[in-house]
């Protein structure tokens, strides 16, 4: 059943308070270093998100959702996310990772998948729906990193999460 912009704000409570912090990234990643891979280096970061970003997304892709009726994908959710700038997220104080995820001239990588990343999770909330994959990533941001890649074939394998150091 589709749902009002509203009532997925409302049901994914914690996006929208991730979301609606003060500042993102204003210090290292402070989650578990045991099941993630964490990389303070904005050249590896800015690699994974650009010439492996295929294979994650293969990745986090595959291991969404199962061929069914039931998620019922709320098509507005990424148009409001970027009219909103991810509800603001964009215009606060990224405390200079937006910049080291900037390949000058050419992209933002934290502005071109925070709202990808998002709009899943937004739609995970909306049909009580969230795999383990999203569970992790909504982990990472909620932990000021980044997720940014996996190593290793899935799920024996680890996320990649860069840290804003």
């Amino acid at each position: 059943m589709k749902k009002t912009w509203n009532q997925i704000l409302e049901s994914a409570q914690p996006v929208v308070d991730f979301l609606s912090s003060d500042s993102f990234f204003s210090r290292p990643y402070d989650g578990d270093r045991e099941r993630f891979i964490v990389t303070t280096s904005p050249e590896e970061a800015r690699y994974l998100l650009g010439r492996e970003w295929g294979e994650w997304q293969e990745i986090i892709d595959a291991q969404q959702f199962p061929d069914s009726d039931d998620f019922d994908w709320h098509y507005l959710v990424g148009s409001k996310l970027i009219n909103t700038n991810c509800l603001g997220a964009l215009d606060k104080n990224l405390h200079g990772a937006d910049k080291k995820l900037t390949i000058e001239g050419v992209v933002n990588f934290l502005e071109e998948t925070m709202p990808y990343y998002m709009d899943i999770l937004l739609n995970c909330y909306a049909n009580n729906y969230m795999p383990e994959i999203w569970k992790d990533i909504l982990y990472v941001f909620q932990h000021d990193g980044f997720p940014c890649g996996w190593k290793g074939d899935y799920p024996e394998g680890k996320m990649i999460v860069f840290s804003n150091e």
